[in-house]
């Protein structure tokens, strides 16, 4: 018997189209096992380094901690500047800044990705 006969006819046909769709079936459960261990080590990477910003961060010493982190930001004036003209001219009416701080980041830096991605068009 030769190994070709087994793929003749219609059970030929059942038999490599299941063995087909293993295949594929096995390298998309590869390919999902892939993505999941990816976002495992992105949160991985994300949560180490939120441990070594929160070791970093100044010890409560009653300033509050946001005075010294605003203290320490470099002078942005120009760029600044350049937000509030936009603004200016986007709204039609004159922009007051009042004050200046850094925005926490809220999640990981794969959210803000996909959300910066997706808003592409907009305009």
């Amino acid at each position: 018997m030769n190994t070709a006969s087994h793929f003749v006819g219609m059970g030929g046909a059942i038999t490599l189209s299941l063995i087909a769709f293993s295949i594929v079936f096995l390298v998309l459960i590869a390919l999902m096992g892939i993505i999941y261990a990816n976002r495992y080590l992105a949160e991985q990477v994300d949560r180490r380094n939120r441990e070594k910003a929160a070791s970093k961060a100044p010890s409560g010493d009653g300033s509050g901690g946001r005075m010294a982190a605003a203290v320490a930001l470099p002078d942005d004036g120009d760029l600044v500047a350049a937000i509030t003209g936009a603004l200016a001219m986007s709204l039609g009416r004159p922009v007051v800044v009042t004050g200046i701080r850094p925005v926490r980041q809220s999640g990981s830096l794969w959210k803000a990705l996909a959300r910066s991605q997706n808003i592409e068009g907009l305009d």
